[in-house]
């Protein structure tokens, strides 16, 4: 889900809200359900971990797939469970946009007993 905030064109005063719920696959999985980044003002402001590379003994791979990785909650201080049980288990939900504010809501039911409800509401322009 992304929203791009006072225009559709990237520019110093652009503001986009990218918000991430979807286990549809195992494949390239991290633990980020629920998660977002936001730009604004030339500039990242919340950010993802980003790319690395395959090698799944390494520390700095661990983190990228990690929910410290992305902007995201971890419950009961563990990560998110990526079997092939909860495919289909998160999503977004609802999401709005119009000229003064864009919302979007989403879940996941990743961790043993719990369902993870959030809600990002952007109030325009800023």
């Amino acid at each position: 889900m992304s929203f791009i905030g006072n225009n559709c064109n990237y520019n110093s005063s652009t503001i986009q809200i990218i918000f991430y719920s979807a286990f549809h696959s195992r494949v390239h999985k991290h633990h980020d359900d629920l998660s977002f980044t936001l730009y604004a003002y030339d500039m990242p402001l919340f950010i993802d971990g980003g790319k690395f590379n395959y090698q799944y003994d390494q520390p700095e791979r661990k983190y990228i797939v990690s929910a410290y990785g992305h902007n995201t909650v971890r419950i009961n201080n563990t990560e998110t469970d990526l079997s092939r049980l909860n495919i289909n288990k998160s999503g977004i939900l609802s999401f709005l946009t119009t000229n003064n504010l864009s919302y979007a809501s989403g879940f996941h039911a990743l961790s043993k007993g719990v369902t993870h409800w959030r809600i990002l509401l952007y109030l325009k322009p800023y």
